[in-house]
């Protein structure tokens, strides 16, 4: 039996409803949310007055009058909640605190050494977060909740964290359990690169048309990748859904630390770039040999013949890994995000498209594109205060069937 919608439900999707006009189409006034929502004036004018009374919606000015009164504009008050972004990148990590409009309030980054065990990191990260917390002067109860974006396998419905595989006995930890349990907010989940994906599309919605592949070099844990469709991330069964640099590209290849060999992270992450340095040196010292792929294009805009090179041969390994799933998804737009220059040119950028558009097919050839992100380090976490600003708004479930 199909349970009926009861008036409770009906009135808090109508809420939903509304405060979410008033948060995409901001300033608005009433009439304009009931021409966009099609809902009465008196059901509204009931909601809105609720709205500006908890602080969730503010008057922000007057619109053009069409004759009489001029109308009331309404916009989001920003600073009615905030929340709590991890970027767990380990060693890296970065939290942010952002208010409703993700306008950093506070952040925070500090790198873990390898050797720290993991109770170590789970008690400095909740030290951490706890510190910002009281720092940025918000009261606890204006805490939306809490976005963490981790590496490794996880299990986001479940909250748990399967494996990570640079923390050692890091396995099934329950870390929405142990957030939620200390701070008493809800806590939600995500790969890593998919809130990557997410504060790209957010922060950036006019460089990152739907859809599009989000390509995202982790440079202690390779590379990751998100698809939006639909302006929805697709997560998988488990939320791990975009694994490119596990895709293998030669089963005789290197060993992969997941326990393959030939994965495409053998041919593009840390341990090939320091390879090819060696063997572009002759087994001499590269100035920084410890450079990643973003100090390499950094280099290389300067002229830098080694980084050019180096660049340029595992570009070609993640052109081929970028060609095959522009084949899977029929998807043209690529973006490419860890690597963006402040002057917009980025010769690994050019060299993966390169590579890739010399193999797609031609149903998306001419439109076939590769850019690189426009979000950077600053704003990763940010990934993870929009994943809980997201739940915040969250739609109510109605049955759709007893509306009719």
């Amino acid at each position: 039996m199909i349970k009926a919608n009861n008036a409770k439900m009906i009135k808090e999707a109508n809420r939903y409803l509304t405060l979410n006009c008033v948060r995409e189409h901001e300033p608005i006034s009433q009439e304009g949310i009931v021409l966009k929502t099609r809902l009465s004036r008196p059901t509204v004018t009931n909601i809105i007055k609720e709205l500006l009374e908890e602080g969730l919606v503010e008057k922000s000015g007057y619109g053009e009058s069409s004759g009489g009164r001029s109308p009331v504009l309404l916009s989001l008050n920003s600073q009615a909640a905030c929340s709590i972004g991890v970027d767990f990148e380990f060693p890296q990590v970065r939290i942010a605190i952002s208010d409703l409009k993700f306008n950093i309030v506070q952040a925070r980054e500090w790198q873990f050494s390898l050797k720290d065990d993991k109770e170590y990191i789970l008690q400095t990260l909740i030290a951490r977060i706890e510190e910002l917390m009281q720092h940025s002067g918000v009261p606890l109860d204006k805490f939306a909740g809490i976005g963490i974006g981790l590496p490794g396998v996880i299990d986001y419905e479940q909250g748990v964290s399967v494996f990570i595989e640079r923390i050692a006995e890091w396995r099934n930890v329950p870390i929405r359990d142990i957030l939620q349990q200390k701070f008493n907010i809800p806590v939600f989940i995500r790969n890593d690169v998919h809130l990557m994906a997410l504060a790209e599309t957010k922060l950036y919605p006019q460089t990152s048309t739907d859809p599009f592949i989000y390509i995202g070099v982790r440079h202690r844990h390779g590379i990751g990748m998100a698809i939006m469709m639909d302006n929805k991330i697709y997560e998988g069964t488990k939320g791990n859904a975009g694994y490119i640099g596990h895709i293998t590209l030669d089963p005789h290849g290197a060993p992969c630390v997941c326990g393959n060999r030939g994965c495409l992270e053998t041919f593009v992450g840390e341990a090939a770039i320091q390879k090819y340095l060696r063997e572009k040196t002759g087994g001499k010292e590269y100035p920084n040999s410890s450079m990643m792929l973003k100090d390499l294009v950094v280099k290389a805009n300067t002229g830098d013949k080694i980084a050019v090179e180096v660049l340029q041969e595992a570009a070609g390994w993640l052109g081929i890994g970028v060609a095959n799933v522009v084949k899977l998804f029929e998807i043209p737009t690529v973006i490419i995000g860890g690597i963006s220059t402040e002057d917009g040119h980025n010769v690994f950028i050019e060299a993966v498209e390169q590579e890739a558009a010399s193999r797609v097919f031609a149903s998306v050839k001419d439109e076939f594109t590769v850019s690189a992100g426009y979000c950077n380090e600053s704003n990763y976490a940010l990934g993870g205060c929009i994943l809980a600003i997201e739940h915040y708004y969250q739609e109510p479930k109605l049955n759709l069937y007893h509306l009719y």
